[in-house]
């Protein structure tokens, strides 16, 4: 009796262990596939091991590390039926993939250091079409910032708003009103596998309009129930359901 229990039990144990280890190769696929550098798939690799990874440093040494791996997992989850996910891309102004299309960058909407280089250009490129593909696969999807930013004139918001259209039980505009503070600014993907179990992406990243000499760069990414991910999904959840936002509730 007791060995039939204990062989239940570690079948249900692996199983959940499976699958997602089914979407962590996908994640590796995609990014072999895209091509990325060595040094991307050693990144990635030591968040599987690790669940958080963080460096400090310029755009151009990190940017295509870091969104490119993000561009690697939210292609992974666009693409897999069996899962539901809710996404939140938190951000200083709207999500960057949200505001061109294609392989053409919306004038302005990036710094000249970002269009310069083709790394960096690539995850601007190449996640506009994966975020469009996101939506369309009927995940959910939240752009928050903040509101105060509509004052300006920001670059590509007719897309923006193109595509909320397009997509309006998919994409859910979250502008709220006061601050936003820059350690949160990045996105967060909460993952419900078909077997129930959840998991967790989220990623601490500058806009590719706000390049820093010295910005800290982060990801999470495992099970929701790792204390490393608790905290940065407290965290952010925190400051959105403060701001009136739900998206996990």
């Amino acid at each position: 009796m007791y060995r039939q229990k204990f062989f239940l039990i570690l079948g249900l144990f692996l199983s959940l262990e499976s699958q997602g280890n089914d979407l962590s190769h996908k994640i590796t696929e995609n990014l072999t596939l895209a091509q990325q550098e060595e040094k991307v798939l050693v990144k990635w690799e030591e968040l599987q091991t690790d669940s958080y990874i963080e460096n400090t440093g310029p755009d151009a040494s990190y940017r295509s590390v870091y969104v490119g791996i993000q561009g690697a997992v939210e292609s992974a989850l666009a693409d897999e039926d069996s899962v539901i996910v809710t996404g939140v891309i938190h951000t200083k102004r709207p999500p960057t993939p949200l505001l061109t299309e294609g392989q053409m960058v919306t004038p302005k909407l990036v710094a000249e250091s970002v269009l310069n280089d083709p790394q960096q250009l690539k995850t601007i490129t190449s996640r506009a079409n994966i975020i469009r593909r996101f939506l369309a696969s009927e995940k959910k999807l939240y752009a928050a910032y903040p509101k105060s930013v509509l004052q300006s004139d920001i670059a590509g918001m007719n897309i923006y708003q193109d595509l909320l259209q397009k997509y309006p039980n998919q994409l859910v505009d979250a502008a709220f009103d006061g601050d936003f503070p820059e350690e949160l600014t990045g996105a967060t993907y909460v993952i419900q596998l078909q077997n129930g179990q959840k998991m967790v992406f989220s990623i601490m990243a500058l806009q590719a309009n706000d390049p820093k000499g010295d910005a800290k760069w982060a990801m999470w990414y495992g099970s929701f129930d790792n204390p490393k991910i608790q905290e940065r999904f407290k965290s952010v959840s925190a400051f959105l359901n403060e701001k009136g936002i739900y998206p996990w509730n």
